[in-house]
């Protein structure tokens, strides 16, 4: 896209430019933004929970991944309107779900007395 702005191309090239806003805009920054909180976020650990702790993040990347094929690439195929109204539900149920993940990570971890940052002093 940014080429196109330098060298004209052909003017078909802006029927894409929302599908590629919205793939860097959600699909690539929003995706960054969920990966580096999943990974800084303390968790409580390999084994608790089991595999059940990780479905509010699976839905929220399955949904995001869906709000934006909708959103963005429906337009393409003739599909505007709902369609994009819907992709945006979907991205939104995706920061939810999200979110629902990390207050769950969030409160399963117990501060003990006597662990973590001492701010510069000595024991």
């Amino acid at each position: 896209m940014l080429l196109y702005k330098a060298f004209p191309l052909h003017p078909v090239m802006w029927t894409i430019f929302p599908a590629h806003v919205e793939s860097m805009l959600f699909g690539w920054i929003v995706q960054f933004a969920f990966g580096v909180a999943y990974w800084m976020l303390p968790h409580k650990g390999d084994s608790a929970g089991g595999p059940s702790r990780f479905r509010y993040a699976w839905v929220a990347w399955i949904t995001l991944n869906a709000g934006v094929l909708l959103a963005g690439y429906g337009p393409l195929f003739g599909l505007a309107g709902i369609w994009v109204f819907a992709g945006r539900m979907l991205e939104w149920i995706a920061v939810l779900a999200f979110s629902g993940h990390v207050m769950a990570r969030l409160r399963a971890v117990p501060i003990r007395r006597g662990e973590g940052n001492t701010l510069g002093r000595e024991r």
